[in-house]
């Protein structure tokens, strides 16, 4: 079972949310838990649960999005692993130290990358599977006397506007991170 925990990708996304010296940062926080529960709360209450056309639009993008950050992925844990060479070999070669400082900053910036895609796939993940299951409901709940029913459909709704919010959010941050290391 432990090889499908996944609670720890959310645990090491959440620490990359923190200053240079470890303090969590509130607006960060705010942005990436509270706003998207806020956010999905609001789209259930005013819009309703999920329907089959955005369920859809979910589907694809969860889909897409997984097999686009699996690539990068593997793409950024090549760079963090030409890093940790570079250091060695500075370390070695006695480099000066602005040099060194900055090839150990790279590496923590390619860390945090990795797990802020790793926290994206699995965003998307919930997103997909929230949203294939969402699509099993009929489109006319309001029918329905079962409380249960409607429960779990708002229920997987909330999840998926959740997975989706945080899924766009975070990866929009990963991109900024891209930039920030092509910047220098």
């Amino acid at each position: 079972m432990n090889k499908i925990n996944i609670f720890f990708v959310a645990a090491k996304h959440y620490k990359t949310l923190s200053d240079q010296r470890g303090r969590l940062l509130m607006p960060d926080l705010f942005m990436h838990i509270l706003f998207p529960v806020l956010l999905s709360f609001s789209v259930c209450f005013f819009y309703g649960g999920i329907k089959q056309s955005i369920a859809s639009v979910f589907v694809n993008f969860g889909a897409i999005t997984t097999a686009l950050l699996m690539t990068a992925v593997i793409m950024i844990f090549d760079q963090k692993q030409k890093t940790q060479g570079k250091i060695k070999e500075s370390m070695q070669s006695g480099t000066n130290a602005n040099e060194l400082v900055a090839l150990n900053n790279n590496k923590v910036v390619y860390e945090q990358l990795c797990r802020n895609i790793s926290y994206t796939i699995l965003t998307s993940v919930f997103l997909v599977i929230s949203s294939v299951v969402v699509s099993f409901f009929p489109d006319n709940l309001a029918g329905s006397n079962n409380l249960l029913y409607s429960f779990f459909y708002y229920f997987l709704s909330f999840v998926g506007y959740v997975s989706f919010s945080a899924t766009v959010i975070t990866f929009l941050m990963v991109i900024k991170r891209f930039s920030s290391i092509l910047d220098h």
